[in-house]
């Protein structure tokens, strides 16, 4: 007993697996793929007559079981229109962006904002832009650029007012302390500890997502 109902599970699976291979497909698919294989023909209606005899089933009932032509493929459809427009709380794209897009924090918009003014003013002062955002172990330096055979390390600190002070008064004994631990890392995995280097901030203020002035105070500080 255990054996046939084995066979018929499996015969059930293979015919399942079979269908779509001649009907999920409509005639156009077909005829510009070039059609089926003789093999594929053939499968749904072996494993459809196994069937038959494993279940000792009549015409009408196999009629019944049987999808018309056509109806897989129509199925398939109707159901991609229904995911497709169904919200999707997982996101989608190829980096799995959220379907609802998350707000945006304006204090990231305006630090984006001051690293680039100041990127720009860095290379118009004839400055080459060696990395940005640069992160080890250590922390984050905002960029780092060549000035002639310098090498130099560039904090940004943007403001949209000077309600807190001068931007440059942020970069605190520990923030430039930090910055020493990170240059250090990344001198030493460039294999350049023996380069000369100088610590930069370019302070950016900025009003209502426009840059107002850059000031680059140059050897800013040393440690």
């Amino acid at each position: 007993m255990n054996g046939r109902i084995c066979r018929i599970t499996l015969l059930l699976v293979l015919f399942a697996c079979a269908i779509p291979s001649l009907w999920a497909q409509d005639e156009t698919t077909q005829s510009r793929e070039g059609g089926l294989t003789e093999l594929q023909r053939e499968m749904p209606k072996f494993f459809a007559d196994r069937l038959r005899a494993e279940l000792d089933l009549t015409d009408e009932q196999m009629e019944q079981i049987m999808p018309k032509r056509g109806e897989t493929t129509r199925r398939l459809r109707s159901a991609s229109t229904a995911t497709s427009t169904a919200p999707c709380p997982f996101g989608s794209g190829p980096r799995g962006e959220l379907a609802e897009s998350r707000p945006v924090d304006p204090r990231q918009q305006l630090g984006r904002l001051g690293e680039f003014a100041a990127g720009e003013t860095l290379e118009r002062a004839g400055m080459r832009i060696l990395e940005r955002r640069c992160r080890n172990r250590a922390g984050e330096i905002d960029l780092i650029a060549e000035d002639g055979e310098i090498l130099v390390f560039v904090e940004v600190k943007t403001r949209a007012g000077n309600g807190y002070g001068r931007p440059a008064e942020a970069v605190t004994r520990t923030k430039q302390q930090r910055m020493g631990r990170v240059a250090l890392i990344y001198l030493s995995r460039k294999k350049w500890l023996e380069r000369r280097c100088r610590f930069d901030v370019v302070e950016v203020f900025a009003r209502e997502s426009r840059v107002e002035r850059v000031n680059h105070i140059r050897d800013a500080f040393r440690l």
